[in-house]
C-alpha cells in the first residue's frame, strides 16, 4: 500500500484544500479522508509519490501549522483500530460483524459517517496483528458491488515522544488504581517550551522576509510562535515552541544563538561590550514551579550539577513569587546563564521535569473530574484556588489563556498604580445569578472579598435599573479589584450564567471628573488607542452630562480581560493626566470654544442625525460647545466656530442672501487673522457664555441596549435626550418636521486636497409653515433654538470646517495615476441616501426639496463642476480662484454634487440644446466619445417619449477614478466609476460596452424618475430605481434597436427579482422604513429588479394607457414628491378600456412581498389554475400568510404558439376549458411576474416539443421554461432525470438569453457539488456539461468576430468561457497559448477572451504567471482591465497569495476600496480561498466596514459569497453568532444569506445522491469529441 499520514493540520482543513497543496508538487492524492481533529490519511499512486511527498511536504508550513507526512504504519506501531469505507450502507451489523471477526477478535466497532450510499466504521481489534491483517485483505475488497477502503487510524504514542515508565502520556494506559474505573481522556496536549527574548531582537529571530525563522523551524522540526504583536511597548516578547523535547530543545539553542549574536553586535557598535550575555528566560506555570525547585531546592542543584562541568558553571534563578502575583501572571520567569550549549541542556532537563510533572497533574485532574463532575481540571491545582490568577489555554493545560505572564495584555499594575488610593469599581451580572455570587449564608462572597482584600456590595435595584441585571460595587486597591472581578467571573462561568471566556460583560469605573478630557485626549486619541489595544468599548459620558460630579463613571465593555486590561490602561492615563492638571483651564476652554465634532456613519447610528438651533437674542446666537464624546468612530470631522453662528431673519420678499466676492474674499484674510488671535477669541468665548445659560444641546438617544461607541452599532430609539438641559428632546421621531420649508442653499466651500481639510459655509434659508419653538435639521452634531412665527422666512448662516477623506461617502477623496506614474488627488461627492448631511448641515430628507448654489475656491490647474453651468470665475487670496455658480432647479439634498479636479471633457449639443459633456482624467479622454454619442441620443428620445424637455441647459457625465455604486444621478452631473462610462475597443468587450449603454441609459432617465419627481421617503424607492432599471433598456433599444437588448430583460432582471424575492426574507416594493440601515436595504433587486418586472407586467397588461399615465404622473409632480398611491391614480385615470380593477391589482402588486406561483394541471380539455407565494425549502420553514395577488394569465398552445390567451386569476383558484391542444405553455415570453408549476404530463408534452422544435416557442418563452424546470426540479416538482432530459435540447440552442439562463441553473449544480466535496460527481458532471456544449463551442470559439453577429459574439465569450471553468482540455490549452503569447510576446488578447484567459494562467497554478498578472494589475491604468486582472489572480488556490491579496484589500493602496467586493467574490470561488476569506473578513469585520458600510452592496456582496462555501450546520450556528456579536442579525439581507445556506444544505441532502447516480448510469454516453 502507498498510503501516507499527514499530521498537525488545521482543523478547517478539506480534501479540496489539501489536495491542491499536494498538487502544487506535483504529487497525486486520492481517497483522502480528513479528520476534524487535525490529521488525514490519503492514498499516492506509487512508492516515488509517497518518498516525494515526505521529503518536499514534511515540515511545510499549511495556514499557520507545520505539517507532518510519514508512512501511515510507522514502524513499530501499536495501534489496534482501523477505519473501514465504502461499506454498503444496506449491509447489516450481523454480516458486518461476521466480516471482520475472520481477522480477529472484534473488541468494538463503531459507525463514524454514512450518507445515502455508503458508511464509514471504526474497528478496534485485540491486537496490532490482527488490525494488520485486516488492512492487508479487507482494502480493495468488493463487497456486494463497493470496494471497501481500509485505513490504519494512528494511536497517538506512535506520534509523539516514547512515553516514560510509569507515566501517563499521550494516549497511553494509565497505569494506576483507576484504570477499570475510569474512561480514557483525550488525548493531553504536549506541554509547549516558552521563552523570553528582548523585543529588540525578535525582527532578527524572524528574519527578512520570515527566512531565519523558517530555517529554525525547518532544521528542528519545531513549530515556533512569536507573539510580536502582544503587549506594545513590552521590553519582551514571549516566543512559544511546540514539538517534541528534542526539537523543542534545538529549538530554543537555535534561537539563543541569534539572541546573544545580535546582541554582541549590537553592544560591539555601541562600544558598551562586556562578559556578561543574554540569559536563556524560560516561563513555566506557577502551579510547576514548587515542584520543580524541590525541596531545599534540590531538583534545581542536580540540574544545575549535572549540566556543569570542569570551570564552565550554570547557574538557574526563578523569579520571586510575590512579584508575580502582584503582578497578576500565573507564570513564573526561570533564567539561565551561562554558555548556550549549558543553556540548551539545563533547558531540556528543566522542560523534562516541568512536562513529567504537568502529565501528573493531568492525570489527577482527570479522575477528580471523572468523581466529580462539573468540576473544573484547573481546581486541582495549587495557585489557582485563591482566585488571583486566570487559566491558561492550549497548548498549556488545554484552557483559554488570555495573558501569558506580563508578555501579553494583562492587568498588571506598576508600583505607583499599587500606591493609589482606594477606588470604586461596578461589575454588571445577571440578576439570576446573585444567588450564586452570594454563597450559602454569604460564605462565597465573603471569600472572595478575603482573598482580594477588597469590599464587595451587590447593590439593590433602582428606579430605571435594567431588571435582567445588577450591579456589584467593589471597593479596593487595583489588585484587589482585579481579583474580585476575577474571582466572580470564574465562579458563575463555573454555575453557566457565562457561556464562556468570551461572554461579554460590563463594567463601570470612576474617574476625576477634572481630567476627563485628557483621559479622552486631543481628538478621542487616547479612547481609541485603548479601544484598539484592549479590544473593549469605552463609553465616557459627555460633559454636559456630567456638571456638577466630582466622578465621572467610565463604561468599559467586552471580553473580561478586555475589561482588566483597559482598566489598567485607564489607570495609566490617569496618572499621566495628573502632571498635565497644571495646564486644565487653558485646555478646557479652548475646548469649549474649538470643539471637534465627529460625525458617525448614517447606517452606523439613530443618534447625531438631527441639530437643534436655540437662540435668546433676536439676531446673534451664542452657544457653549458641548465636550465631544472622542471613543465614537466617525468618519468626518466639524468643527464649529461659534462666533460665525448666526440666526437672522429674512426679508418676507424672498431675496436670497449670498456672499459677496468681497466678503468672501475678506473670509480668508479673516481665516488667517482668527489664529494669530485666539486668546482674545478665549476672553471673548468666556464673556459669551457666562452671558448665556442655553447653548447648543445635543441630542443622545437612549437605547434598549447599552450605548457602545466600538464597534458603531444601530439601537432601537427609546428615548432621545437634549444633554444640555437633560430633558427629553422636543422631537422624538427619526425623521424631520415638517413646519419649516427649506427654500434654498448657499455653499462656500474652500477645500484643500493637500491636507486633506475643507473650511466651509452654509446660508439655509427657509420659511415657517406654523408656529414653532424649535429649527431641528441634519448635521449630526450640532444644536440651535430660536421662536419661529408661522408664515415669517429667515436665514441660518453656518461656518464650519471638515476633513477629506477616501471614504467613499458625503464629500470625499479620490485618486488616479496618470500614464506617467504621477499621482492625482481630486475631491467629489456621494450623497445618495444619507450622506448630504456629512459634507454640509441640511434638511436631508427627499421631501424638504430646495433651490442650491455653490461658490467653489480651487487651484488655478483645476476646475469646478456643479449641478448647474458656472457664472463667474474671480481671483481669491493666495493665488486661487473662486468659481460661482448659478441656483439649482427645486430638488433634493441627495442629488446635489460637485467635483474639484483636473479632469478634461468633450461637448456636443442635443437636438433639445442641452449641452452635453464627458469629464475623465485627461490620460482617458479619447475613450468618452462612445459615451457622448450615447448620452446625446438617450437624451433625446426620452424627451420625445416623456414629452418634458430636460430642465436643464447642461448634462455633465463624470468617470470618478473611486466610486462605491455604478453611478449616481445627480441632476446635471451624473458621477460614474470608470468602468461604466468609458469604452475602449483594445479591452472592452461587447459586454463591457452594453453595461456603458445601460448605465447612462439608467441614470439618464432618473432625470425624471427621481430627479423631477422624487419619492416622498424612501420606502417608495421603487418609483425611482424600477422605472429607471426598466427604462435601461427601453433607452438602449431606442438608440440601438439592431442589439435586440431588450430580448435579456426576461433572462436578467426577471430572474433576479424572482431570486430574492423567494426569500421569506424579501420585502415589498412599498415598504415601510424607520431607521438609516432599511434605508440602505432598500437599493436591492426588489426596488430595482422588480421594480422593472411590475413595470413591464403592467404595461403589457394595461397597454399603451400606462404609459400615458406615468405621462400625467411625471407632469403632475414635477419638482415635487410622489407616493406609490400618486402614480395608482395616474395610471387607473388612464385605463380608458376597463381592464378590470386596476387600482387593487398594482396595489397588491406593490404591498405583497414575494413572488407568485401559478399551479397548473391539465385534465382533458380543463385548466385548473392556483397561486401560492413561492419559497425555495429550507427542510423547516412555514409560507407565511399572503394576500391573493392579481395575476394576468397569458397561454399559447401549439395550435397558435406566438398569439396568447389572456385570463386575469384574481382568486386562490380557477378553472377554464380549452380545445384539444398537444401542449400549452403559461407566461408567454415570460413577461408575467411568476412561476409556473406544472404537472407531469404537461412537462412531457412540452419536453417532447422541445426535443423536436425548439424554435416554435420564442427565445423569451424558452427563458421562462427553463427557469420553471430546473427550478421545479429544485424543490422537488420535478425529478432531475426529467430536468437532465429536458436539458438535452440545449445541444440545438442557438439564442444568448435562454442559453445564459441555462449556465445558471446548470452552474448551481456544479457549485453544489464542489461545496459537498463530490469531486467524483463533479468530474462527472463536468464531462456532462461539456457534453451538452460541445457543439456550439466548436461552431464559436475562437472564431474571427468580422463573421459574426452581434449576438453570436457574446455567445462565443460566453461559451469559451463556460467551457474552460468546467475543465475543458482543448478550451485550456487555447488560452492558456494565448495568455503566453500576451506574457512573452506582449500579444493584445482579445477583448472577448480576456478574463477567460487570465482565469486558465490562475488554473495552471504557476506563482511566475500570478506575479506577471500581478504586476500588470498594479501598474496599468486602464479600470476595465485592471478589474479582469484581479478577478482572475483572486481565484488562486495558492494560500501565500491569498493572504497576500487580503492584506492587500485593508492597505486599500493597490487595490481600491471600491473593488473589494469584486476582489472577495472571486476569493471565494474555490474552496481554499472560501474558508479563509471568510475567516478574514471576521477577523477584520471592523476595518472592512469602516471601508463599506454594513448595509451598503459591497457589504451585502461581501457577506453573499463568504457564505456559499458554507455546507454545514455548526457553520451556519457560527455565522449566527458572530452577526449578533456585530449587531447586524437582525439585518435582512444577513436573515436572506443565512437562509440560503439552509436552503442549499436542503438541496444537497435531497438531490446530491440522486444527481450522482444519474450521473453515473449515463456518463458512459457522453462524448465530447470535436463534431
Amino acid at each position: 500500500m502507498n498510503k501516507i499520514y499527514i499530521g498537525s493540520l488545521p482543523q478547517d482543513v478539506t480534501q479540496v484544500s489539501l489536495k491542491e497543496v499536494f498538487n502544487a508538487y506535483n504529487i497525486e492524492l486520492s481517497n483522502i479522508v480528513v479528520n476534524q481533529k487535525g490529521f488525514a490519511f490519503a492514498d499516492c499512486k506509487d512508492a516515488a509519490s509517497v518518498d516525494r511527498a515526505i521529503e518536499h511536504m514534511n515540515g511545510y508550513m499549511f495556514n499557520g501549522k507545520e505539517m507532518s507526512v510519514e508512512h501511515s504504519v510507522p514502524r513499530g506501531s501499536k495501534s489496534k483500530k482501523i477505519q473501514v469505507r465504502n461499506i454498503p450502507s444496506h449491509l447489516n451489523w450481523e454480516e458486518l460483524d461476521k466480516l471482520l471477526a475472520e481477522y480477529g477478535a472484534v473488541d468494538n466497532c463503531e459507525q463514524v459517517s454514512t450518507d445515502s450510499d455508503t458508511a464509514t466504521v471504526k474497528v478496534t481489534y485485540s491486537t496490532k496483528a490482527e488490525a494488520q491483517a485486516a488492512i492487508r485483505d479487507l482494502d480493495g475488497k468488493s463487497v456486494e458491488g463497493s470496494t471497501l477502503r481500509v485505513t490504519l487510524l494512528p494511536d497517538p504514542a506512535d506520534t509523539t515522544r516514547p512515553p516514560r515508565q510509569g507515566r501517563f502520556v499521550n494516549g497511553g494506559n494509565f497505569n494506576t488504581p483507576f484504570n477499570q474505573q475510569f474512561t480514557r481522556p483525550k488525548t493531553v496536549p504536549e506541554l509547549p517550551t516558552r521563552m523570553l527574548v528582548p523585543s529588540q531582537y525578535v525582527g532578527a529571530i524572524i528574519g527578512s522576509k520570515g527566512e531565519t525563522i523558517r530555517a529554525i523551524t525547518a532544521k528542528t522540526r519545531a513549530r515556533i510562535d512569536v507573539h510580536r504583536k502582544d503587549n506594545p511597548g513590552a521590553t519582551e516578547k514571549a516566543i512559544t515552541i511546540n514539538g517534541t523535547p528534542e526539537a523543542c530543545g534545538a529549538a530554543v539553542a537555535a534561537i539563543l544563538d541569534v539572541v546573544r549574536k545580535e546582541d554582541h553586535d549590537a553592544r560591539m557598535a555601541a562600544g558598551t561590550w562586556n562578559d556578561d550575555e543574554v540569559p536563556l528566560k524560560i516561563l513555566a506555570h506557577n502551579s510547576l514551579i514548587g515542584r520543580l525547585i524541590g525541596r531545599e531546592g534540590r531538583n534545581l542543584k542536580a540540574i544545575q550539577e549535572k549540566v556543569a562541568c570542569d570551570d564552565v558553571k550554570c547557574k538557574i534563578a526563578i523569579s520571586n513569587s510575590m512579584a508575580d502575583m502582584h503582578q497578576c501572571n500565573v507564570e513564573r520567569t526561570i533564567a539561565i546563564y551561562g554558555e548556550s550549549c549549558k543553556c540548551a541542556e539545563a533547558e531540556v532537563l528543566l522542560m523534562e521535569k516541568l512536562r513529567s510533572c504537568y502529565e501528573n497533574d493531568m492525570m489527577a485532574a482527570y479522575q477528580q473530574q471523572q468523581q466529580y463532575p462539573g468540576l473544573h481540571q484547573l481546581n486541582m491545582f495549587p495557585g489557582l484556588q485563591g482566585g488571583y490568577g486566570p487559566p491558561m489555554r492550549d497548548p498549556m493545560y488545554n484552557m483559554p489563556n488570555y495573558m501569558n505572564g506580563p508578555y501579553r495584555a494583562q492587568p498588571g499594575f506598576s508600583q505607583e498604580q499599587r500606591a493609589l488610593q482606594s477606588e470604586t469599581c461596578t461589575l454588571y451580572i445577571p440578576a439570576e445569578a446573585v444567588g450564586a455570587m452570594i454563597g450559602s449564608k454569604g460564605a462565597h462572597i465573603r471569600n472572595i472579598s478575603r482573598i482580594a482584600n477588597a469590599s464587595i456590595k451587590i447593590v439593590p435595584p433602582e428606579d430605571g435599573d435594567d431588571d435582567k441585571q445588577r450591579r456589584v460595587m467593589i471597593m479596593g486597591n487595583p489588585e484587589g479589584q482585579w481579583k474580585s472581578q476575577f474571582c466572580i467571573f470564574d465562579k458563575l462561568k463555573q454555575e453557566g450564567f457565562f457561556n464562556g471566556d468570551d461572554e461579554r460583560l460590563t463594567s463601570e469605573m470612576t474617574i476625576p471628573a477634572t481630567i476627563v478630557g485628557r483621559v479622552i485626549g486631543k481628538g478621542g486619541n487616547n479612547v481609541r488607542e485603548l479601544q484598539r489595544l484592549t479590544s473593549s468599548e469605552v463609553v465616557i459620558p459627555r460633559q454636559s452630562e456630567t456638571e456638577g460630579m466630582e466622578e465621572v463613571p467610565v463604561k468599559i465593555v467586552g471580553h473580561f480581560f478586555a475589561i482588566q486590561s483597559a482598566q489598567r490602561r485607564i489607570r495609566e492615563l490617569l496618572s499621566k493626566a495628573k502632571e498635565a492638571e497644571k495646564q486644565k483651564v487653558v485646555h478646557t476652554l479652548y475646548s469649549i470654544l474649538m470643539s471637534w465634532h465627529r460625525i458617525p456613519d448614517h447606517e452606523n447610528s439613530e443618534e447625531d442625525e438631527t441639530i437643534m438651533m436655540t437662540s435668546v437674542g433676536e439676531d446673534d446666537t451664542t452657544a457653549h460647545l458641548l465636550r465631544e464624546d472622542a471613543s465614537v468612530v466617525h468618519r468626518r470631522e466639524l468643527i464649529t466656530n461659534i462666533n460665525n453662528m448666526s440666526l437672522r431673519r429674512r426679508l418676507r420678499e424672498g431675496m436670497r442672501t449670498r456672499p459677496s466676492l468681497s466678503t468672501l474674499s475678506k473670509r480668508a484674510k479673516e481665516e488667517r487673522k482668527y489664529k494669530y488671535s485666539l486668546v482674545s477669541v478665549l476672553v471673548i468665548g468666556i464673556c459669551l457664555i457666562l452671558m448665556v445659560n442655553i447653548g447648543l444641546g445635543y441630542r443622545k438617544c437612549e437605547s434598549t441596549n447599552e450605548e457602545m461607541y466600538h464597534p458603531p452599532k444601530i439601537h432601537k430609539l427609546k428615548q432621545c435626550i437634549d444633554s444640555a438641559t437633560g430633558l427629553p428632546f422636543p422631537w422624538q421621531n427619526y425623521r424631520l418636521p415638517t413646519n419649516l420649508l427649506p427654500e434654498d442653499y448657499h455653499i462656500f466651500l474652500h477645500p484643500n486636497l493637500t491636507l486633506q481639510k475643507y473650511t466651509a459655509q452654509v446660508a439655509i434659508n427657509f420659511s415657517a409653515d406654523k408656529t414653532t419653538d424649535y429649527v431641528i435639521l441634519h448635521s449630526r452634531g450640532h444644536t440651535f433654538k430660536r421662536v419661529l412665527n408661522q408664515g415669517q422666512n429667515y436665514q441660518i448662516v453656518l461656518d464650519f470646517y471638515g476633513n477629506l477623506t477616501f471614504s467613499l461617502g458625503g464629500f470625499y477623496l479620490s485618486k488616479y495615476k496618470r500614464n506617467n506614474g504621477k499621482e492625482v488627488v481630486i475631491g467629489t461627492t456621494q450623497f445618495e441616501s444619507l450622506d448630504a448631511r456629512a459634507a454640509f448641515p441640511c434638511f436631508d430628507e427627499p421631501a424638504f426639496k430646495a433651490n442650491f448654489s455653490l461658490s467653489m475656491v480651487r487651484e488655478p490647474s483645476f476646475k469646478t463642476l456643479f449641478n448647474m453651468p458656472i457664472e463667474s470665475t474671480n481671483d481669491y487670496e493666495g493665488g486661487l480662484k473662486i468659481d460661482n455658480f448659478g441656483s439649482t432647479v427645486k430638488m433634493s439634498t441627495y442629488l446635489v454634487a460637485f467635483i474639484v479636479s483636473d479632469f478634461q471633457n468633450v461637448s456636443n449639443v442635443t437636438a433639445g440644446g442641452v449641452e452635453v459633456s464627458i469629464y475623465s482624467s485627461p490620460d482617458k479622454i479619447s475613450e468618452t466619445e462612445f459615451a457622448l454619442k450615447m448620452a446625446c441620443d438617450v437624451l433625446d428620445a426620452y424627451e420625445n417619449l416623456f414629452n418634458i424637455p430636460f430642465p436643464l441647459p447642461k448634462m455633465d457625465l463624470v468617470a470618478v477614478p473611486d466610486f462605491a455604486a455604478g453611478a449616481m444621478e445627480n441632476w446635471g452631473l451624473v458621477t460614474y466609476r470608470e468602468t461604466a462610462l468609458l469604452y475602449n475597443p483594445a479591452t472592452s468587450s461587447i459586454k463591457d460596452q452594453e453595461w456603458v449603454a445601460t448605465v447612462i441609459a439608467h441614470e439618464l432617465s432618473h432625470q425624471w424618475f427621481g430627479n423631477l419627481v422624487t419619492m416622498e421617503w424612501w420606502n417608495d424607492l421603487w418609483l425611482n430605481e424600477g422605472f429607471a432599471s426598466y427604462m435601461e433598456y427601453y433607452g438602449v433599444d431606442m438608440v440601438h434597436p439592431k442589439w435586440k437588448f431588450f430580448a435579456d430583460f426576461s433572462a436578467t432582471t426577471v430572474t433576479a427579482a424572482m431570486t430574492q424575492d423567494s426569500s421569506q426574507f424579501t420585502h415589498a416594493l412599498s415598504f415601510p422604513v424607520t431607521d438609516s440601515r432599511k434605508v440602505d436595504e432598500m437599493f436591492d433587486s426588489i426596488s430595482y429588479n422588480k421594480g422593472a418586472s411590475i413595470i413591464m407586467m403592467l404595461e403589457d397588461f394595461i397597454g399603451d394607457e400606462f404609459f400615458d399615465g406615468v405621462r400625467d404622473y411625471l407632469m403632475k409632480h414635477a419638482y415635487g414628491n410622489a407616493e406609490n398611491q400618486d402614480l395608482v391614480a395616474a395610471v387607473v385615470a388612464r385605463d380608458t378600456d376597463n381592464n378590470g380593477d386596476i387600482q387593487a391589482m398594482i396595489n397588491a402588486w406593490t404591498t405583497l412581498a414575494g413572488v407568485p406561483i401559478v399551479k397548473v394541471t391539465l385534465k382533458d380539455n380543463k385548466v385548473s389554475v392556483e397561486q401560492s407565494r413561492f419559497m425555495y425549502p429550507d427542510g423547516s420553514q412555514n409560507l407565511p400568510e399572503t394576500g391573493l395577488w392579481h395575476i394576468p394569465l397569458t397561454y399559447v398552445t401549439n395550435i397558435s404558439p406566438q398569439k396568447a390567451t389572456r385570463k386575469l386569476l384574481t382568486q386562490k383558484s380557477s378553472s377554464f376549458d380549452v380545445p384539444k391542444v398537444e401542449w400549452i405553455k403559461f407566461n408567454h415570453n415570460r413577461v408575467g411576474y411568476y412561476r409556473v408549476a406544472y404537472d407531469k404530463g404537461m412537462w412531457n408534452m412540452l419536453i417532447n416539443q422541445l426535443s423536436q422544435d425548439h424554435e416554435v416557442f420564442s427565445a423569451s418563452d424558452r427563458v421562462s421554461l427553463i427557469s420553471d424546470a430546473f427550478v421545479a426540479a429544485r424543490v422537488g416538482n420535478l425529478n432531475y432525470q426529467d430536468a437532465f432530459r429536458f436539458a438535452s435540447y440545449l445541444q440545438s440552442e442557438k439564442d444568448y438569453a435562454p442559453l445564459i439562463l441555462a449556465t445558471s441553473h446548470l452552474g448551481y449544480i456544479d457549485e453544489m457539488l464542489k461545496v459537498g466535496l463530490k469531486e467524483e460527481q463533479r468530474r462527472m458532471y463536468e464531462k456532462y456539461v461539456t457534453y451538452i456544449f460541445t457543439p456550439l463551442y466548436y461552431e464559436l470559439a475562437w472564431k474571427n468576430k468580422t463573421s459574426l453577429s452581434r449576438m453570436q459574439l457574446k455567445l462565443q465569450s460566453t461559451i469559451v468561457s463556460l467551457m474552460c471553468s468546467y475543465k475543458y482540455e482543448p478550451c485550456l490549452t487555447t488560452a492558456y497559448a494565448k495568455f503566453r503569447n500576451w506574457k512573452e510576446n506582449n500579444v493584445l488578447i482579445e477583448a472577448e477572451y480576456m478574463t477567460t484567459v487570465f482565469q486558465s494562467a490562475i488554473h495552471h497554478n504557476l506563482v511566475e504567471d500570478w506575479d506577471v498578472m500581478w504586476n500588470a494589475f498594479v501598474n496599468t491604468t486602464d479600470a476595465l482591465l485592471s478589474n479582469k486582472l484581479l478577478s482572475s489572480i483572486g481565484m488562486t488556490t495558492n494560500l501565500q497569495k491569498i493572504i497576500f491579496l487580503q492584506e492587500e484589500m485593508l492597505k486599500g493602496e493597490n487595490i481600491r476600496s471600491q473593488s473589494a467586493s469584486s476582489l472577495i467574490v472571486s476569493l471565494t470561488s474555490n474552496m481554499v480561498g472560501g474558508s479563509l476569506t471568510w475567516r478574514f473578513v471576521k477577523q477584520h469585520w471592523d476595518e472592512i466596514v469602516k471601508l463599506h458600510p454594513v448595509a451598503s452592496f459591497a457589504m451585502r456582496s461581501i457577506v453573499h459569497h463568504c457564505l456559499t462555501t458554507i455546507l454545514d450546520e455548526g457553520e451556519i450556528v457560527g455565522a449566527e453568532a458572530f452577526f449578533k456579536s456585530k449587531g447586524i442579525d437582525d439585518m435582512q439581507y444577513v436573515k436572506r444569506t443565512l437562509e440560503k445556506v439552509r436552503i442549499n444544505i436542503h438541496w444537497f441532502k435531497q438531490h446530491a445522491s440522486v444527481i450522482g447516480k444519474w450521473l453515473k448510469q449515463n456518463e458512459n454516453s457522453w462524448h465530447s469529441d470535436r463534431p
